[in-house]
């Protein structure tokens, strides 16, 4: 099934020392595992291209794994992205429930970006609302 999800949030940044945006879409697929148990929930996994943009970027192209656990609300999610602007890996990892999280995210700059204090990565750790649309469709489509 196809799978979309709008995330945003706002974040700490360590280098520079400052408050970032961030949002994301993410174009995928859904699956839906079903226990060998029927008293247990199914786990819904999704894979997908992200496009995202950042107080840092406005643009990165990356893959992001999400899994949700159905009966409790969690979910998880792990991703990496390429920054189109300042070409660098950008690594993330993302936890909550329901339409609540929380987000690492681990950048690094070429050398040609000067950051204060002569950084050549940081760190960002945010509070995100996520959409998870291609869920609530599995659940409301038969």
């Amino acid at each position: 099934m196809p799978d979309i999800d709008l995330d945003g949030g706002v974040g700490y940044a360590f280098a520079p020392e400052r408050v970032v945006g961030f949002g994301r879409l993410r174009l995928g697929l859904l699956t839906w595992m079903e226990p060998a148990n029927p008293l247990n929930s199914p786990l819904l996994i999704s894979v997908g291209a992200t496009y995202g943009l950042s107080s840092f970027s406005y643009a990165e192209l990356g893959v992001e794994t999400e899994l949700l656990h159905l009966k409790t609300g969690f979910w998880f999610q792990g991703a990496g992205a390429v920054d189109l602007v300042n070409p660098g890996p950008v690594w993330r990892l993302a936890a909550g429930w329901s339409v609540f999280g929380v987000e690492a995210q681990r950048r690094t700059f070429p050398r040609d970006v000067q950051l204060p204090g002569d950084a050549a990565e940081t760190f960002v750790v945010g509070g995100k609302l996520r959409a998870p649309i291609g869920p609530l469709l599995k659940l409301l489509l038969p």
